[in-house]
């Protein structure tokens, strides 16, 4: 039964019997009933009791779940749509109805129910379960061995309970919901991982990897056209983001911003002259004066110096390396494919 509701008046007898410190709270018979509603935490009592049973076993079973378990091997029979859970002072401590059958019991037969349901604000000896039944079925919790029910792929996704198992379709799928078919891994190990395939640009089946042709498609090349595509290719290569959908797959070339540098000449009396006045990427080299005769017996100094062009004189980075690189650390690139 899901929703099972802590009552208010429950909450406050558990309240009570923590604040006293003495003895924990008891629950001591469960009520069966045909109301039909919607459970809440104001109710007091049933809304048509038709079976009161001291019969009851149970306890703290951990992870804050009190199990109780019923039992009726009397001869009567009935349809049950309601259920209450009572301390020893007859205070309506849980409740739950629901519009179907929660329980029908022939008279030739033993009716048998199980209630299980979290009680946040108590810990495993706040609350005792005191009846003459012996019988017990608990839920399997982390402390204790007991029946669970088995999630379903939505229940696997979402986290949320506690108190369910996960089957190996459901863990899959939950697994596959958070690290989707198609996602990259940079692994530091040097043997791909289980379920991933090396992001070489090789050419793999289209059937045999359908959820990942699916996923990627021919974005990385088509393969032999029919029956097989490419893997992205990540050998020596790094990832870019883009927000741009029509540039995923696209591999860019090595490529570097113009390297620029200025000089002004001027010409003096000896012809062409380099200034000292260089920018960028640009130098001079060594000058060297000569003395020369003009006519009437003026002297001439002439002067001429080389020009250099290295992109190194503007930053170290330049020339240091055959191709472009930052500083990096090489890793396996795996692409999941299950």
């Amino acid at each position: 039964m899901a929703n099972i509701i802590i009552t208010d008046v429950g909450l406050a007898a558990l309240i009570d019997a923590q604040q006293s410190g003495t003895n924990a709270l008891k629950l001591s018979k469960v009520q069966f009933g045909t109301g039909i509603y919607t459970p809440a935490k104001s109710r007091t009592a049933l809304l048509n009791p038709i079976k009161t049973l001291t019969t009851i076993a149970g306890g703290a079973v951990g992870d804050n779940v009190i199990h109780v378990m019923a039992n009726d091997d009397s001869s009567d029979a009935y349809t049950v749509y309601e259920v209450g859970v009572f301390t020893e002072d007859d205070i309506l401590f849980a409740v739950y109805s629901q519009s179907t059958p929660i329980l029908q019991k022939a008279a030739g037969s033993q009716a048998l129910l199980a209630l299980d349901f979290p009680v946040v604000a108590a810990s495993d000896g706040d609350i005792v379960v005191e009846g003459t039944g012996t019988f017990t079925n608990p839920p399997g919790t982390t402390t204790t061995a007991g029946v669970v029910r088995l999630a379903t792929v939505a229940e696997t996704q979402s986290g949320e309970s506690g108190l369910l198992a996960a089957t190996p379709l459901g863990v899959k799928s939950a697994v596959q919901n958070a690290v989707p078919i198609g996602s990259g891994l940079a692994f530091f190990g040097n043997v791909v991982p289980p379920g991933y395939l090396l992001c070489n640009g090789a050419a793999v089946s289209r059937t045999v990897y359908a959820a990942l042709f699916a996923a990627i498609g021919t974005l990385y090349g088509a393969g032999d056209g029919a029956t097989t595509f490419n893997l992205p290719n990540c050998d020596g290569r790094v990832l870019q983001g883009t927000t741009d959908l029509t540039k995923v797959g696209v591999a860019l070339d090595s490529q570097l911003p113009n390297i620029s540098g200025t000089a002004f000449p001027h010409i003096d009396e000896g012809g062409l002259c380099w200034t000292t006045n260089f920018a960028g990427a640009l130098k001079s080299g060594n000058e060297q004066a000569t003395i020369i005769y003009g006519q009437r017996g003026s002297v001439l100094t002439q002067r001429s110096a080389g020009l250099y062009l290295n992109a190194s004189f503007s930053s170290s980075v330049y020339g240091s390396y055959s191709r472009v690189q930052s500083p990096a650390i090489q890793v396996l690139t795996a692409i999941r494919y299950m």
